[in-house]
């Protein structure tokens, strides 16, 4: 998997080198930290099992409950303009004489 990673990482900058397009440099950089988080992971979880892992699932917990909320919230916002629409369109649509 690291092996992968790591020759994805030098082409991603071997095209952004060769096409002068340095913004993918950003991809490269997103592709190397990602490696060094999940060595972190690791020193933590062979450190530390039982800490480590208590912060994992706060974590977790913390990342599926933001996720939630923003489902609620954009969910809400749809609902109400899928109820504004049904109210506002027909008398669009009569006033414009489409109906």
């Amino acid at each position: 998997m690291f092996s992968i990673t790591h020759y994805s990482i030098r082409e991603v900058v071997r095209a952004a080198e060769k096409h002068k397009q340095y913004a993918l440099m950003g991809d490269a950089l997103s592709l190397a930290r990602e490696q060094v988080e999940k060595v972190f992971i690791i020193a933590a979880l062979l450190d530390d099992p039982n800490r480590a892992f208590k912060q994992f699932l706060r974590s977790s917990w913390k990342n599926e409950y933001e996720k939630f909320c923003w489902k609620v919230r954009s969910t809400r916002k749809m609902f109400a303009l899928q109820n504004s629409c049904r109210v506002q369109l027909p008398r669009v649509l009569s006033e414009c004489g489409a109906t």
